[in-house]
């Protein structure tokens, strides 16, 4: 259903011009190309610390950004060759659950004004369609019809969360792409609003993919991760597969044995620090490094069915 191929998406941060004669514009390499294909009705998780590129490679799925490189394929059409027309369609089709519900949520209209806003958008039904819509989809997310007449400040973190998902699902989207739809709230009301998602799923065959920097409390609700560091794909796994995670990062972030790194950046330098280099980019922060880690790039390789790690080494094999 949606095929990523070869993405890049390169930021050049220029220097003032009176210091650019002696220090070179950076490069951050944000998305680094990353390949991978989600199959209808899968929910494919990606993963990662903050600046490893998982937003910036889900708005140029969506086309927000303008790709360097690669191509994005839905239903075997180029997203970044379709006309305004097809862009519109493939936007209702392809629907985004934003990362901070409450900078996407207008604090001067009630919870009805921004769910009917996207219909109007798109000119969909009479005022009593609507208003059906509405209600169905506030039904689907656990929400009493009681709430339609607040504002975003008058709810709780997981209802704004929920109302977020309710305007996507308004629009009988195919795709979902949430992005960090978790992130802040406590772990009660997460798990909460993961299975809300794996219910949509369930119920209604909709497509998710779902990006996230815990392993651990996405893994249950997928059914296949991808690991993104430095904006490319160390690994990636099915979730039946998931305890035997190898890549040396992953194995961080789940939180195995010993595979804490070296010396990790603050994270304002790792957003800075996708120069191009020789060598496998989590090489300086390896415990399982060697010789050849520092000269050649791994690449993504399958190591067992449904399981591909870019790593010379793989620890637990």
């Amino acid at each position: 259903m949606l095929e990523v191929r070869g993405l890049k998406k390169h930021f050049t941060i220029r220097h003032n011009p009176l210091v650019r004669l002696h220090h070179r514009d950076h490069v951050v390499r944000a998305v680094d190309g990353v390949t991978f294909s989600v199959n209808e009705g899968q929910i494919f998780s990606i993963v990662g610390e903050s600046g490893s590129g998982k937003t910036t490679l889900a708005k140029c799925i969506l086309r927000l950004y303008h790709a360097t490189g690669g191509a994005v394929i839905y239903r075997n059409e180029s997203v970044f060759e379709m006309n305004k027309r097809e862009i519109i369609q493939f936007r209702r089709k392809v629907q985004p659950i934003f990362q901070d519900a409450d900078s996407t949520l207008d604090p001067r209209h009630n919870v009805y004004a921004i769910l009917e806003e996207p219909l109007l958008i798109h000119r969909l039904g009479d005022r009593t369609d609507r208003e059906r819509r509405i209600s169905a989809a506030i039904e689907k997310v656990n929400l009493p019809s009681s709430l339609l007449g607040r504002h975003p400040c008058e709810l709780s973190g997981g209802q704004r969360q929920r109302v977020a998902i309710a305007r996507a699902l308004l629009l009988n989207p195919d795709v979902i792409i949430a992005d960090e739809p978790i992130s802040g709230l406590d772990p009660v009301v997460a798990t909460q609003v993961l299975d809300l998602l794996t219910t949509l799923r369930r119920t209604s065959g909709i497509t998710i993919v779902l990006i996230s920097h815990d392993l651990d409390t996405i893994s249950y609700a997928s059914d296949r991760i991808a690991v993104m560091y430095r904006g490319k794909i160390v690994e990636m796994i099915n979730s039946d597969c998931f305890d035997d995670v190898r890549h040396p990062y992953a194995r961080f972030l789940k939180g195995i044995g010993s595979e804490v790194p070296k010396a990790r950046f603050p994270e304002s330098v790792h957003r800075l620090s996708h120069e191009k280099h020789e060598g496998c980019s989590y090489a300086e922060h390896c415990l399982q490094r060697i010789g050849v880690c520092d000269r050649t790039p791994p690449e993504l390789r399958q190591v067992a069915h449904g399981h591909h790690v870019a790593c010379h080494v793989f620890p637990g094999a």
